[in-house]
């Protein structure tokens, strides 16, 4: 018998039944005799007797629990767990009870224990979570979705898991049974998460903000790659000049001001963001992109631009071996996930990881090309369109430094946009109209080619392009001053940076997916550059745009269609030809995984 407030299982004795019905390992372990007060039953409630307030119950010694008023036992939870994980695919499952979202808030009950057993918390404010895995070893994960359909045909209502949350695999104890107190630890913060395919077609699993959160990004990236194929393609010949006016020239310096590097800075930054849920590892996709970028320096140009022959008249020959054009994003991105390692393998914070690149990127100076042989420093600036066209500080260090914003500072960033976030819909039309008003007014200010007199078209400290060769010297960025060069270079990196934020702020609220267009950005990106310039899009030029513009209907009229027109076949071109090559690609590097791992199952076969 337990003293004055010391924390004891509750048993009563007196008139009591002869036991459970039918039950007798039941009734053995319930129904017990005591010494002193003969035979007594266990009611598995834990408690302590306040001399003040009397006796007050403040746990179990099992798996039972309270949840909304009903005793629940955690074990028959799991048994139809179970048959339900079974019936969707899976392998294992396990419950525990965790505090519901606010519980802390609510009451203040705590876990106490009796002879080091452990005692859990009887509480209303207690929510189930379900914890599911695969084949064990196996890698595969059941579908929360199609477990929680199972448990609604299983189960009672109040018995149904309020989050299911998937893994490989349950954590274990040495004995290899389950390791609830760990599950508990997880339940404190898990989120249901659903099977969703990357891009690449590779399996993921994601939270269901997660998946929200994906949709925002996807219809970013399908807007910015609307932007990198307008910038490319520029459909704008042949169009009627109106009052002296060249409208297709005006459509040119329209689409190019929605780019003009912003565009790339933008992807690096979704790119980061999606990154921060996997782990920090070269895995297999980093080596797929890493494939896809030796393929763009030059091979696949042999398959998709056959200009040789009869084929001239439509095709550009190919562009030879060795030669980085566009895929220098892919070459960028590899850049910045070997430098994620190295500062994670080295424990350095983030902030200082961020910090360091930064700073790193505006004082890098090319003088250091100096010491390169005049031969390769020639190539690099003839063969590499990174350092023809930004230079290697932008190129490399500078979206380096970006892709890390995005991998740590991003997913913050977001969480705290999801809670100020407004509802109304007279705020919600104030903010996505104030996100696309400063997007479109830096653009226009920064246009390559000026649209205002107030704008600042060129770059002079991020790269220089007064200069064919894009080069920052230490000369340059001392004189006048180095603080000079610090606050012009801080604006431009701000020209760079806000404007996809600024996007991202009014894509938050589009009605619409965009996500064919959104998940087969990869295979654009690879496919529609080959393209550029080719001869077969003189047949979309001026046959077409001779017929759709006319000197009558005005300067503002040809120009708006001009660009439409230009917007309309970049759509067509990307839901087309863009996504049967992204699909195709993907099949290939499917048929490639399924290929090692029958290589793999054989190798253990057969040692």
């Amino acid at each position: 018998i337990r003293p004055p407030n010391v924390a004891g299982e509750i048993c009563f004795g007196g008139v009591l039944s002869d036991g459970y019905w039918q039950r007798p390992n039941l009734t053995t372990e319930k129904f017990v005799e005591h010494p002193e007060l003969g035979r007594i039953y266990r009611t598995g409630d834990v408690g302590i007797w306040n001399p003040r307030l009397g006796l007050q119950v403040v746990g179990r010694t099992d798996r039972q629990v309270k949840i909304r008023g009903i005793r629940i036992e955690l074990e028959e939870v799991e048994a139809r767990l179970k048959e339900a994980v079974l019936a969707a695919g899976g392998k294992e499952a396990a419950a525990v009870a965790a505090p519901a979202p606010g519980a802390a808030e609510v009451g203040d009950e705590r876990t106490v224990g009796i002879d080091d057993a452990d005692v859990n918390l009887a509480s209303d404010h207690l929510t189930i979570v379900a914890f599911a895995a695969g084949q064990m070893g196996n890698g595969g994960v059941p579908d929360s979705s199609l477990i929680r359909k199972e448990c609604i045909s299983r189960m009672p209502p109040y018995m149904v898991p309020s989050i299911i949350q998937t893994m490989e695999e349950l954590p274990r104890l040495p004995n290899q049974k389950v390791d609830l107190k760990a599950l508990a630890k997880l339940a404190e913060k898990a989120e249901e998460t659903v099977q969703a395919l990357d891009s690449l077609g590779m399996l993921r699993l994601l939270s269901r903000a997660q998946v929200e959160e994906d949709v925002w990004i996807q219809n970013q990236q399908a807007f910015w790659m609307l932007v990198v194929m307008l910038g490319h393609f520029q459909l704008n010949t042949g169009a009627s000049d109106s009052d002296g006016v060249d409208c297709g020239n005006w459509a040119w310096r329209v689409e190019m001001l929605l780019g003009h590097g912003k565009d790339m800075v933008a992807f690096i930054l979704m790119v980061g963001l999606t990154d921060s849920r996997d782990p920090i590892a070269f895995g297999p996709r980093d080596w797929v992109l890493v494939f896809m970028a030796l393929m763009m320096t030059g091979p696949i140009s042999y398959i998709l631009s056959p200009g040789y022959g009869p084929l001239k008249v439509l095709f550009w020959p190919p562009g030879g071996i060795g030669i980085v054009g566009h895929g220098w994003f892919l070459y960028s991105f590899v850049f910045a996930r070997l430098c994620l390692q190295a500062f994670h393998r080295l424990r350095i914070r983030p902030v200082v990881q961020i910090l360091t690149m930064f700073i790193v990127s505006a004082l890098f100076p090319d003088d250091v090309f100096d010491l390169v042989p005049d031969d390769v420093r020639s190539n690099l600036w003839t063969y590499d369109a990174a350092f023809r066209y930004k230079g290697f500080r932008w190129s490399f260090l500078f979206m380096t430094a970006c892709y890390l914003m995005g991998f740590y500072a991003g997913p913050p960033t977001v969480r705290l946009a999801r809670r100020l976030a407004p509802r109304t819909g007279a705020s919600v039309a104030a903010l996505v109209g104030a996100g696309w008003t400063a997007f479109l007014t830096m653009s226009a200010l920064n246009a390559p080619d000026a649209v205002s007199p107030w704008g600042y078209p060129t770059f002079q400290a991020v790269y220089d392009e007064n200069t064919s060769s894009h080069l920052i010297k230490w000369h340059y960025m001392t004189h006048p001053s180095i603080w000079v060069y610090l606050a012009l270079w801080l604006g431009e990196a701000l020209l760079f940076i806000l404007p996809g934020l600024f996007v991202g702020i009014a894509m938050a609220y589009c009605p619409v997916h965009f996500k064919t267009m959104g998940t087969t950005s990869l295979g654009n990106y690879v496919l529609h550059p080959t393209y550029i310039g080719a001869p077969w899009l003189a047949y979309v030029q001026t046959p077409v745009l001779s017929r759709i513009t006319s000197p009558s209907y005005g300067v503002v009229a040809n120009i708006v269609i001009v660009f439409t027109w230009n917007v309309v076949f970049c759509l067509v071109f990307a839901h087309t030809f863009s996504a049967w090559f992204h699909w195709g690609l993907v099949n290939f590097f499917q048929l490639i995984k399924r290929c090692c791992m029958c290589c793999m199952k054989s190798r253990r076969a057969h040692p």
